[in-house]
C-alpha cells in the first residue's frame, strides 16, 4: 500500500470505520505486525492439508491490549481497509468483529455468536447463493455442529449411558468446529477465516468463559482469532476464577491459595495468549511525537498533529520548563479523546498563526506563539480568549482535565478582569478557584479526579484556628496540591510603626523613604481577632505577592493599589476563613501598656498614586504589556513563594522590628522574581536548562546578586537583553520594577535591631556580654551542643544536635544566633543551621 503522510480528518464522526488507509495511525504498531501473522497463518494453512485435528491444534491467537479509546476497535473494523493492495487478502476472509457484550444470560459464544457471526456475513450468504452444493455441504457440517453443541449443553441434565454419549459428543465438538470452518472456507475459495473478537474484558462476569471458547475450539489453523482488550482485566478475572475454583471447598490457607491462582493464570494465558503474539496500542502521545502525521480538513493540510500538541501545551502551560513538576500534562487519555478534541477545536484550528502552524520544530511552535513578531493587540488577544473559551468548553466534561479547565477559567477571568476599568473591579485578580482550593468543592468541579487534599492543613494550623473549621476541610479534596494557608506573623496592635519611622534619626533615611517604608509594612499589615475579643495584628505576605502580579497582569490605578489594601491578604487564614479567629496564646498575647500606640494609619495617597505611575511607567518601558502571563506558571510560584516565604511565627508580645518587618518585604519580592527564573529559564529562551533549587537566604537579602537562585535563575536573561535581545518574560522584567527599587532603597539602611519595650538593655551591656562568647557561628553551636572542637557541622551533623531540642528551644537558638552571627562571615553557616531548625520545626517559620 502508499506509504503517504498520515492524518487526523477535522470532518470525521464518532465511527470506527476509516475509509482511508492514512487515516489509520498505528501502522508500525499494529497494522504491520498483523499483516505478517496473517501472512504466516496463511503458510500454515497450507501446511495443514490431509492432517489431523490433534496434529494442527495450536494457540494461536493474537491478542491486542489497550485501555478503552486506545482505537482496538478501529484496528479491527479497517483491517480489510489496510490489507486491500496485498497479494495476502486474495487467500484470506476477515469476518466483522464479536461482540461478546451482546450475550444474553444462557447464550453460549460460539454457538449464538461466533457462528452467527459467520452465517450472517454478506459474502458467505452471496458464496452459498452461487454455490447451492457447497451451501447444502456447509448446511450439513452445521447440522453435526448443532447436535454437538447440545449434547454438549444439555449433558448435565442426563445420566447414566447417555451421560456418557453427551461426553463422547463433548469429545467430537472440536472436530465438527474446524469442519465448519474448513466447509467455510472452501465455500468462499479462501485459505484463512481471520475472527476479530472484540472487547472479550468488557462483559466480566463472562470474561473466563470467553476466554476459554478461545482455548477449546479456536485452536485450529483455518481460523485466526484476534482478541481485543485490556490485558490487565484478563488477567484480574483469570486468577479470579481459578482462586475461586481453589477455595470453594475450603478456605484453608487463602494466601497460598491466591499466590498460586496468579500463576496459574499467568501460565494460562501465556498459553492462549502467546507472548510472540501480543500487540499493544501505543499510547496516545507517541503519536504527537511523530513528524508524518498531520491535522487535514477535506484535502486541506492544516498543519502537523505535533505542532498542535506543542501550541496547546503552551498555550495551557505558558512558558514552563518542566522543572520541579511544572510540567502540566495534557488531560488527552486516549486516541478517542484527542479526535474528539481536534474536532472539537477544528473552527479554530486555521486560525492559529501561520508561524505555529508551519515551524519545523516543537521548541519553534512554542516561542513563536510565547514571542510572536508581531505585537499583541487587541484583536490578537481576543482570539487568544476564544480559545481559551472553545477548550474550557471541551474540558470541562473530562474527568482528567481539572488543573487544566482550572487554567483555562483563570484565563478568562484574568482578560475579563484586564478589560474591566479599574472602578469597577470588585474581586482580586487571584480570585478565580486556580489560587482558591476550598472553591474546589463547588458543583461544577465534581466531575475531575481529585487526587490531592488538605488534609495536612489541621496538623499545621492545630491550635491557630478553631477546630471545628479545621475538622470541616480535613477530608477535603482538591484538583492540585496547595501550599498551607498563613496565619502571618503576630505582631500588636499597638505598634505604630508609621510614627516610630517618622521618629527615627538613620543615615540615607529622608522623608520620602519614610513613607515609603510605612506603606510597605502597611501593604503586610491585618487586623485580626482572636479568642479573648482582643485584637491583634498579623504580617502576611499575601499583599506583596498580588500587587506583584497584578502589576504584570496589566496597568495598576490607585483604586486597584486601595481594593487590594482594603481586603485581607491573599491566601491568609483571614481571607481564606474571613468569619474565623485567630487563637494566640498568652506567651504571643498583646502588650496592652503599649495601646496608646496603635497606629491608626497614614495619609498613603500621594505615595500609592507614585507607585501606580512609575508601575504603569515601567511596563510601557519594558513591552510587560506583551508578556501573555501563564495562570499555570503563576500557580507554581505561588506555591513556590509560599512554600519558602510564609510565615505562621508567634512571637512573645509581638514583633514589631521595623527592619525584619521590611525585610519580610524584601523576601517576598526577591523569592517570587527567582520562583519565576526557576520555572521560566529553559531551551525555549535558549538557555540551560539548569536551575538553583536552594531556599533564599533572608538574611542575604542586601546583596542578593551573590544568590545562586539570581546568579543561575535569573541573571542569564539579563545577560541574554544585553545583547539586544529583549526577554518578553517576566524574569527579565522584574529586575526594573518599581517595587524593587523601593525595597533595595530600605533594607540597605541600618533598621534598630527591635524596637519592642523588651529591648532596653543598654548596649555597653551587650558589648560586654558578647566579649565572652564564641567568635564565629560555627563555634557558638560546637559550644551549645558539646560538639568535638574539630566537628564539621554538616546537615546531618546539625540534626543530630538538634534531635533532643524542642520548637521553642529551637526559636530561641535561631534568635540568640542571629543576634550574634549576622554578619558575612558567619552567613552560611547561620544559614544552615537555621535551615535545619526550621526544617525539624516547620511551625517556627
Amino acid at each position: 500500500m502508499s506509504q503517504n503522510k498520515r492524518y487526523i480528518p477535522l470532518n470525521a464522526g464518532e465511527s470506527a470505520v476509516l475509509p482511508d488507509a492514512n487515516t489509520l495511525l498505528p501502522r508500525d504498531e499494529v497494522y504491520e505486525p498483523l499483516a505478517q501473522m496473517i501472512i504466516d497463518a496463511v503458510k500454515k494453512v497450507e501446511a495443514a492439508k490431509n492432517k489431523t485435528l490433534n496434529e494442527l491444534r495450536e494457540h494461536n491467537a493474537i491478542s491486542i491490549d489497550g485501555a478503552r479509546g486506545t482505537g482496538k476497535t478501529a484496528v479491527l473494523v479497517n483491517l480489510k481497509s489496510y490489507l486491500k493492495d496485498r497479494d495476502v487478502l486474495k487467500d484470506v476472509h476477515i469476518l466483522d468483529p464479536v461482540d461478546p457484550t451482546l450475550l444474553e444470560d444462557g447464550d453460549s459464544l460460539f454457538l449464538h455468536i461466533i457462528v452467527a457471526a459467520v452465517l450472517h456475513d454478506r459474502d458467505i450468504k452471496e458464496a452459498q447463493k452461487k454455490d447451492p452444493g457447497k451451501a447444502r455441504s456447509l448446511n450439513q457440517t452445521l447440522e453435526k455442529l448443532a447436535q454437538s453443541l447440545e449434547s454438549v449443553e444439555t449433558q448435565k441434565d442426563w445420566h447414566g449411558m447417555d451421560k456418557v454419549r453427551a461426553m463422547y459428543s463433548n469429545k467430537q465438538l472440536a472436530d465438527c468446529v474446524q469442519d465448519f470452518f474448513r466447509n467455510v472456507l472452501e465455500l468462499l475459495g479462501k485459505k484463512l477465516l481471520v475472527l476479530p473478537i472484540d472487547d472479550v474484558d468488557t462483559a466480566l462476569n463472562r470474561a473466563f468463559e470467553n476466554l476459554e471458547i478461545v482455548r477449546r475450539y479456536l485452536a485450529t489453523p483455518y481460523v485466526l482469532p484476534i482478541v481485543c482488550g485490556d490485558r490487565s482485566l484478563y488477567d484480574e478475572v483469570t486468577w479470579r476464577d481459578f482462586h475461586g475454583r481453589l477455595i470453594e471447598d475450603s478456605s484453608y490457607r487463602r494466601e497460598e491459595a491466591y499466590e498460586r491462582a496468579v500463576e496459574l493464570a499467568a501460565e494460562y494465558q501465556r498459553k492462549i495468549l502467546p507472548f510472540p503474539r501480543r500487540l499493544t496500542m501505543p499510547e496516545v502521545s507517541s503519536y504527537w511525537q511523530q513528524v508524518d502525521i498531520y491535522l487535514r480538513d477535506g484535502h486541506a493540510e492544516l498543519m502537523p498533529l505535533r505542532n498542535f500538541i506543542a501550541w496547546l501545551e503552551i498555550f495551557l502551560a505558558g512558558p514552563v520548563n518542566g522543572l520541579e513538576g511544572s510540567r502540566l500534562l495534557l488531560p488527552i487519555p486516549s486516541i478517542r479523546a484527542l479526535s474528539q478534541l481536534v474536532r472539537h477545536f477544528s473552527g479554530f484550528i486555521s486560525e492559529l498563526p501561520v508561524a505555529v502552524r508551519e515551524s519545523k520544530e516543537e521548541l519553534e511552535v512554542q516561542y513563536n506563539w510565547q514571542m510572536p513578531s508581531v505585537p499583541l493587540d487587541k484583536a490578537a488577544r481576543y482570539k487568544r480568549n476564544q480559545f481559551a473559551q472553545n477548550l474550557a468548553g471541551y474540558f470541562c466534561f473530562e474527568p482528567k482535565a481539572g488543573a487544566a479547565y482550572l487554567v483555562l477559567l483563570a484565563k478568562l477571568y484574568w482578560q475579563n478582569w484586564s478589560d474591566v476599568h479599574s472602578s469597577a473591579r470588585r474581586r482580586s485578580f487571584l480570585d478565580t478557584p486556580l489560587f482558591q482550593p476550598l472553591a474546589h468543592a463547588a458543583a461544577s468541579f465534581e466531575l475531575f479526579d481529585k487526587v490531592d487534599d488538605l488534609s495536612i492543613w489541621p496538623t499545621l494550623l492545630a491550635e491557630r484556628l478553631p477546630e471545628e473549621w479545621l475538622a470541616g476541610i480535613k477530608s477535603q479534596k482538591t484538583i492540585l496540591p496547595y501550599p498551607v494557608a498563613e496565619i502571618g506573623v503576630n505582631s500588636s496592635k499597638g505598634w505604630g510603626y508609621a510614627k516610630k519611622i517618622q521618629q527615627l534619626e538613620i543615615g540615607g533615611l529622608d522623608d520620602n523613604k519614610k513613607n515609603k517604608a510605612s506603606f510597605l509594612i502597611a501593604l503586610l499589615v491585618q487586623h485580626n481577632f482572636y479568642t479573648n475579643a482582643k485584637q491583634t495584628m498579623l504580617l502576611n505576605i499575601g499583599r506583596i505577592f498580588e500587587l506583584l502580579i497584578a502589576s504584570i497582569a496589566g496597568s495598576l490605578s490607585v483604586e486597584d493599589v486601595h481594593a487590594i489594601l482594603g481586603r485581607a491578604p491573599f491566601f491568609s487564614a483571614a481571607a481564606l476563613a474571613p468569619t474565623k479567629t485567630i487563637l494566640i496564646d498568652a506567651s504571643a498575647g498583646e502588650d496592652d501598656a503599649s495601646d496608646a500606640d496603635f497606629d491608626e494609619g497614614h495619609d498613603s495617597s500621594e505615595l500609592i498614586l507614585e507607585l501606580c505611575e512609575e508601575i504603569n511607567a515601567w511596563r510601557a518601558a519594558h513591552n510587560v504589556d506583551q508578556i501573555d502571563l501563564s495562570p499555570w506558571l503563576v500557580y507554581k510560584v505561588f506555591n513556590k513563594v509560599y512554600s519558602q516565604v510564609a510565615s505562621s511565627e508567634k512571637v512573645p508580645k509581638g514583633m514589631r522590628d521595623i527592619g525584619r518587618a521590611l525585610n519580610m518585604v524584601a523576601h517576598t519580592f526577591y523569592a517570587t522574581w527567582f520562583a519565576f527564573g526557576s520555572f521560566e529559564k529553559g531551551e525555549l529562551f535558549e538557555l540551560p536548562n539548569v536551575i538553583a533549587t536552594t531556599n533564599i537566604n533572608p538574611e542575604r537579602l542586601k546583596n542578593y546578586k551573590g544568590n545562586d537562585q539570581f546568579n543561575v535563575n535569573v541573571k542569564p536573561f539579563l545577560d541574554a537583553s544585553k545583547d539586544g535581545n529583549s526577554m518578553r518574560v517576566v524574569s527579565y522584567v522584574m529586575a526594573e520594577h518599581p517595587l524593587k527599587k523601593w525595597v533595595d532603597s530600605l533594607i540597605v539602611l541600618e533598621w534598630p535591631i527591635a524596637d519592642n519595650k523588651k529591648s532596653d538593655v543598654d548596649a555597653t551591656l551587650v558589648r560586654e556580654l558578647n566579649k565572652n562568647m564564641p567568635k564565629t557561628a560555627r563555634e557558638w553551636f560546637i559550644s551549645k551542643f558539646n560538639l568535638a572542637p574539630s566537628t564539621r557541622l554538616m546537615p546531618n551533623v546539625i540534626r543530630a544536635a538538634l534531635e533532643g531540642c524542642s520548637a521553642s528551644e529551637g526559636r530561641d537558638l535561631i534568635k540568640e544566633m542571629q543576634r550574634s552571627y549576622s554578619n558575612s562571615r558567619n552567613e552560611d553557616t547561620v544559614f544552615n543551621i537555621k535551615w535545619e531548625i526550621e526544617r525539624k520545626f516547620p511551625e517556627i517559620k
